[in-house]
C-alpha cells in the first residue's frame, strides 16, 4: 500500500516510497487502528522524532518491521505498543535496547539479526513472558558476556543459543529447568568445576528430549 491510499480504514501497510517522513506523518494522522507496518529495505531509512510519535499514536499495532534502517536508538515509548506481537529490528545501527521494551508482555517474536553494535539485552527481559522467538546471530553470542537475570521466566521461549552461567542471582544453571520448550542447540558456558557440570547434566535432562544438542564448557 503506497502513501496516497493510506486512510483511517487502513490496517496493513508496507511503505515502498522514498518520502518516508511524509508517509509516516500520514499514518500517524489517519491510521490510528493500523495492525501491521512494514518498512522494506529498498531505501535507506532514518527516523527522527516521528518514531516516538508513531509509537504513542498507533496503539493497535501487532506487527512492526523496522529492519535494514539507519535506526540508532529505539524510543522508550516502544512500551506504548501493548498489543505488539512481532518486532523486527534486524540490520539496524541500534546499540542499546531501552529497558521499556520489556513491558511488551504480548511480544512473541523479537528479531535482532545483524545488529553489529548490540552487545547486550535489556535487564528486565524476563518480563517478556510470552516471548517465543529471540533471534540473534552468532556474532552477538560471541560478544555477549552475560544474559539478563531470570531467563527461566521465559517459559514459552523456543530458541536460546547460549546460556552463560555465573554465581549471581538469576544466572545459575537451574534457570534452564523452566525453559522446557527450547529446541535446537544450547551452549552452556562458564561451568567452572565438576560439581556444576554434574548439576547442569541433572537439570538439562528436563529439556534434553527437545534440544538437539547441549554443549557444556568452562
Amino acid at each position: 500500500m503506497t502513501s496516497h491510499v493510506i486512510s483511517e480504514k487502513s490496517r496493513h501497510v508496507s511503505l515502498l516510497c522514498q518520502d518516508l517522513g511524509k508517509s509516516t506523518f500520514q499514518i500517524i494522522e489517519k491510521s490510528k487502528k493500523l495492525r501491521t507496518l512494514l518498512l522494506p529495505s529498498e531505501y535507506s531509512k532514518s527516523f527522527g522524532e516521528g518514531l516516538d510519535k508513531m509509537f504513542r499514536s498507533l496503539k493497535y499495532i501487532r506487527v512492526l518491521d523496522l529492519s535494514s534502517s539507519l535506526l540508532l536508538e529505539l524510543p522508550s515509548s516502544i512500551e506504548e505498543l501493548k498489543l505488539l506481537r512481532y518486532l523486527d529490528l534486524s540490520r539496524t545501527e541500534i546499540k542499546v535496547l531501552p529497558n521499556s521494551i520489556c513491558n511488551l508482555c504480548n511480544l512473541q517474536t523479537l528479531k535482532l539479526l545483524g545488529c553489529l553494535w548490540l552487545f547486550e539485552l535489556p535487564k528486565d527481559l524476563s518480563n517478556m513472558v510470552n516471548l517465543h522467538y529471540l533471534e540473534l546471530d552468532e556474532m552477538f553470542w560471541f560478544k555477549c558476556r552475560t544474559l539478563p537475570p531470570r531467563v527461566g521466566n521465559l517459559t514459552s521461549l523456543q530458541n536460546l543459543n547460549v546460556f552463560p552461567v555465573s554465581g549471581t542471582s538469576g544466572h545459575g544453571v537451574e534457570e534452564l529447568k523452566h525453559v522446557a520448550n527450547l529446541t535446537g542447540a544450547l551452549h552452556i558456558l562458564n561451568l567452572e568445576n565438576g560439581i556444576k557440570i554434574k548439576l547442569a547434566l541433572r537439570i538439562v535432562k528436563f529439556v534434553i528430549l527437545v534440544i538437539d544438542k547441549i554443549i557444556l564448557s568452562n
